[in-house]
């Protein structure tokens, strides 16, 4: 076990090819109106006394008065509207497993970590509104978060089957040297193709991280990701203002899976990423007012077809599983 202290990580979103799985929160907000109050009977009248000159008969005892009627019930209030659902994002131990198929090769990643003392933050410049499909959002960490070993991790899909040792390699993100972590072999170097459509099944022996198998784990996406339009494929760099919508096109659509479009870039001297959640309907045009809050410069334009699902391993354990294709190339961006 390796505690390494970060200044910022970002375990989500497609970043040089070593990224997590976006953070879910959850939002929920209850209004419950006022209940009612009972309101009690007064006692009942007294008797008088009885009349003076032999013994006065005693007076009756006064009636007792009813209960008063019980008060209606006040009207429950609507439920707020409940953000993303429940998916674990808040237990201390996290665990990412990746197939991020890019270009020919499909990477097949692991990390695990305990992040009790570790916080992360997205801050949205501009946030997604009613209706839009992009936002620009800056990321944040600060703590302390610590890498742990789940022993050997199994990927599997049909008669294929990929192991990843701990220690054969640097875990993503964390900057550790050698040995710290899982290395990242291709499902290619170990004579296979990825399986297109098809369930992957994932294990872990369990050590500091506990043990889990998930099966089935996630469904690779149906088809792979090619950029047609603007033309970023090799090594090919692209001008374009940033007071135009950015006209996006790839083929392969399949209209099953979400698609993400991000370009990363800066924005006011920080790093932020523009993220625009679509169909894949095979086009979209980043509009020009979110792209226009981008600085121009160098830029990296991504288009990501995924799949992701999160597991419950344990009380304290989450496991998000995340398979993804994609294609990425550079932008300049200019007035």
């Amino acid at each position: 076990m390796v505690t390494i202290l970060m200044a910022t990580m970002a375990l989500t979103g497609c970043t040089g090819g070593d990224d997590k799985q976006d953070t879910a929160e959850t939002a929920a907000d209850t209004e419950t109106g006022d209940g009612g109050t009972d309101d009690t009977g007064g006692p009942g009248e007294t008797g008088g006394p009885g009349e003076t000159g032999g013994p006065g008969e005693t007076g009756g005892p006064g009636e007792t008065g009813g209960p008063g009627e019980t008060g209606e019930t006040g009207e429950t209030g609507e439920t707020g509207e409940t953000g993303e659902i429940e998916d674990g994002s808040e237990r201390p131990l996290q665990g990412y497993l990746e197939l991020d198929r890019s270009g020919e090769w499909t990477f097949l990643r692991a990390s695990f970590y305990d992040m009790s003392k570790y916080t992360i933050t997205e801050t949205w410049i501009d946030p997604l509104e009613d209706g839009e499909s992009c936002g620009i959002v800056r990321r944040t960490a600060d703590g302390v978060i610590t890498t742990l070993s789940a022993g050997d991790v199994r990927f599997r899909a049909g008669g294929d089957e990929v192991t990843l040792a701990w220690g054969g390699g640097p875990t993503p993100d964390t900057g550790g040297a050698s040995g710290e972590g899982y290395g990242e072999p291709t499902l290619e170097e170990e004579g296979y193709a990825v399986r297109y459509g098809e369930d992957y099944e994932a294990d872990a022996v369990g050590d500091g991280f506990p043990a889990f198998s998930l099966s089935p784990a996630v469904r690779f996406p149906d088809a792979p990701v090619v950029v047609s339009a603007p033309p970023v494929a090799g090594s090919s760099r692209p001008e374009h203002s940033v007071a135009d919508d950015l006209d996006v096109e790839w083929t392969g659509a399949a209209g099953v899976d979400p698609v993400t479009i991000v370009v990363y870039g800066q924005s006011g001297g920080e790093s932020v990423e523009l993220r625009c959640e679509v169909e894949d309907d095979g086009a979209f045009a980043v509009p020009a007012a979110t792209l226009s809050q981008m600085s121009t410069g160098s830029a990296t334009l991504e288009v990501i077809r995924y799949r992701t699902e999160g597991h419950d391993v344990a009380e304290d354990a989450w496991v998000t599983v995340r398979a993804q294709a994609r294609e990425r190339g550079r932008l300049e961006l200019t007035p």
